[in-house]
């Protein structure tokens, strides 16, 4: 299967959370509200500096389910979920079958959804512009006032490939 893209619905999954083992079931989540799923690997460097920015997503919209999809085991993903201090939920595709689905060749591969889980923005590895969009595009789906990602303070490269 190809890439899901803007417009398409996004394949349906159940994953089980890192540390609870609580299953979370991709349907259940977007028949509530829009979602946001982030795929990543704790050994990538371009995941490594953008899930802190995820996690502002999910700070700054609390209306957002944020979902975390790591590609490592058990391990390292409860390392990397305790090192960058992630609040939302993390589950486990340590077989790659989820990623599989999703056709995806890098990471971090982020989408947002809509209620109903149809893909409403796709961000590949990082670009400052682009993160600017989906907060922005989070907030047009929310249907609130956006809120900024990045501060003056923040030093993070304008582009970096997963």
């Amino acid at each position: 299967m190809p890439l899901p893209e803007i417009g398409q619905p996004s394949p349906d999954f159940t994953l089980a959370q890192h540390d609870s083992g609580a299953q979370h079931h991709l349907v259940q989540m977007t028949q509530h509200s829009p979602s946001l799923i982030a795929f990543f690997k704790q050994s990538c460097a371009t995941s490594r500096l953008t899930l802190p920015f995820i996690e502002r997503l999910h700070l700054h919209y609390p209306a957002l389910q944020v979902l975390g999809i790591s590609q490592d085991n058990a391990d390292d993903t409860t390392a990397f979920v305790q090192q960058t201090g992630l609040t939302f939920p993390v589950v486990r595709d340590g077989d790659w079958k989820v990623s599989t689905a999703y056709d995806l060749f890098t990471v971090p591969s982020v989408f947002l959804l809509d209620k109903g889980g149809t893909v409403r923005r796709v961000n590949m590895g990082w670009n400052k512009d682009q993160y600017t969009g989906l907060s922005d595009e989070i907030a047009r789906v929310l249907d609130t006032s956006p809120v900024p990602l990045l501060s003056e303070n923040d030093k993070v490269p304008v582009f970096k490939p997963g």
